[in-house]
């Protein structure tokens, strides 16, 4: 009876945790009054951790190899951030290191039951997510706003193809990384229907171009149509399930441009170069690290952010290795990046060739673009995606 009771209280846990984690963001928790958004997210998700550590004992650690080689770096750096920072190189170190592959332990091997509970979860955050964005383009006008509002002011006169919705994840590029995740892994999912991947990937492509993001618009394009190919080639024995394939495909294409062209959606895409002063900046991010002293570079120091950025003549330093390495070193990079491709290998290994890509383009391939996979939310994202859409190895039957 005790241990019923317990697994309901953990199930609860769990779905608040996740639920707060999807929903509460900086621009969402502005609005509600929340001035610190970090502990109030992360709060639910850390104590169903705990709660998991304590039900599963031993199994947790041995059962979770890939994942505590994460938290071991996560240690040593968490001790050399916390000596040189405090308690801001504490949150930068738990949080981005360690907390990420906590989850992915906590949740490893969890009952199909919740699995199905946390992928109806991450669909309902996605459709509000995609159709909040395509409502702030339609209307011109930001629900959420990122921008200060000295930013607004200036953000008025903009021409209508440069408009960037910003829906529930603040900035841009942000909101653009976690859909494209999405999409790589609705396309790779083995609980899907076909014709739910299509709409869903659809959407999710419709929110990108929204966002303004070209480089995840590529990628999405570039997904998407490999999912189609990929149908197409499996299905070439059957003409009538071909035929109706290829029409339900037409159509979703069609609407497809039809909102580009209508709505002047994608503008930056389409209306402006390619190599422009944004792609210059990226550019330029690849060589920031030679700026750097040899203790810098090796043991990181994240002050050293500013100096880049004008050293470098750009806003940001926008790729996300050369930010994780000025904040950590190479010392723990190094280790760190070993350590996350035995993970990812051991959470996606059991999917096909065209998912894994589907999966590792649309997550790696659009973070890399910019700094977005320099902060924790992508990371423990991927994860949720991961045990929702792809992860196979979960115990049947009911909660124990």
């Amino acid at each position: 009876m005790i241990n019923s009771y317990f697994a309901k209280f953990e199930s609860f846990v769990f779905v608040s945790g996740v639920i707060v984690f999807l929903f509460l963001t900086e621009t969402t928790a502005e609005s509600i009054g929340i001035d610190s958004v970090l502990l109030p997210k992360t709060f639910l998700v850390a104590l169903f951790c705990f709660i998991a550590f304590l039900r599963k004992g031993s199994m947790y650690f041995s059962a979770n190899k890939s994942e505590f080689y994460i938290v071991f770096v996560g240690f040593f750096c968490l001790a050399m951030r916390v000596y040189a920072d405090g308690y801001s190189g504490f949150k930068l170190a738990f949080f981005f290191i360690i907390f990420p592959p906590l989850i992915s332990a906590a949740i490893r091997f969890q009952y199909e039951r919740r699995a199905v509970t946390l992928r109806n979860l991450l669909i309902l955050f996605y459709l509000i997510e995609c159709f909040l964005a395509i409502y702030e383009r339609a209307v011109q006008d930001l629900l959420f706003p990122y921008f200060t509002p000295e930013d607004i002011v200036g953000y008025i006169d903009i021409q209508t193809w440069q408009f960037r919705s910003n829906s529930l994840l603040g900035h841009p590029l942000n909101n653009a990384l976690i859909v494209s995740t999405f999409i790589g892994f609705i396309l790779a999912s083995h609980n899907l229907s076909i014709s739910s991947k299509l709409v869903l990937s659809i959407i999710g492509f419709l929110s990108i171009l929204s966002f303004n993001a070209r480089g995840a618009a590529i990628m999405g394009a570039f997904n998407i149509s490999l999912f189609i190919f990929n149908q197409v080639r499996k299905r070439k024995g059957n003409p009538l399930i071909l035929i109706s394939f290829l029409g339900f495909s037409v159509v979703l294409i069609l609407t497809l441009f039809f909102s580009i062209i209508h709505f002047d959606i994608g503008g930056r895409l389409f209306n402006s170069q390619l190599i422009d002063a944004s792609a210059l900046a990226r550019i330029d991010s690849l060589f920031a690290l030679k700026y750097l002293s040899p203790f810098e570079l090796f043991f990181g120091d994240p002050s050293t952010y500013s100096y880049l950025t004008y050293r470098i003549g750009a806003a940001g330093v926008e790729n996300s290795l050369i930010v994780i390495i000025l904040r950590f070193g190479v010392v723990i990079v190094l280790p760190l990046v070993i350590c996350w491709f035995g993970w990812i290998v051991s959470l996606i290994s059991n999917n096909t060739s065209i998912g894994k890509l589907h999966i590792i383009t649309s997550f790696f391939g659009v973070g890399m673009m910019n700094n977005s996979l320099s902060s924790f939310e992508p990371w423990v994202m991927f994860v949720l995606c991961t045990y929702a859409f792809v992860y196979s190895k979960r115990v049947k039957g009911k909660f124990e």
